[in-house]
């Protein structure tokens, strides 16, 4: 966390100068440290998260579950980042897209649902 911590801080630094000659070169070399922060961030977490799924007695669902949990932190850095940029619009139409993207991704949790609740009715 402290070498992320710093390359942020470095980043704010560069983005400082740089933002008095070339502002658009600031945004962009923003963009490009949260993006490798990011990366650096999920690195470790993946073989945990591979670890959990092998592990999950749930099998499919927690995977589904993990790939839904992805596209909404992918859907909301993209959002973020798209305002930043001032395109508060476009960041909007992200978001709806990304909603989208995990209610097809749930499902079928929701199909599984319907089908026990339908067993216990009947």
């Amino acid at each position: 966390m402290l070498k992320i911590c710093g390359v942020f801080l470095l980043a704010a630094s560069a983005a400082m100068i740089l933002a008095e000659t070339k502002e658009k070169y600031a945004k962009l070399l923003c963009i490009c440290a949260g993006i490798l922060a990011a990366f650096a961030a999920l690195a470790p977490m993946i073989s945990t998260l591979q670890e959990l799924t092998a592990e999950s007695t749930a099998g499919p669902y927690f995977s589904i579950m993990l790939r839904a949990l992805g596209i909404g932190l992918i859907t909301e850095f993209t959002a973020l980042t798209v305002k930043e940029m001032g395109q508060a619009t476009l960041a909007g139409h992200v978001e709806l897209i990304g909603k989208l993207f995990i209610l097809t991704q749930l499902l079928p949790l929701f199909e599984t649902l319907l089908t026990f609740a339908k067993g216990l009715l009947q």
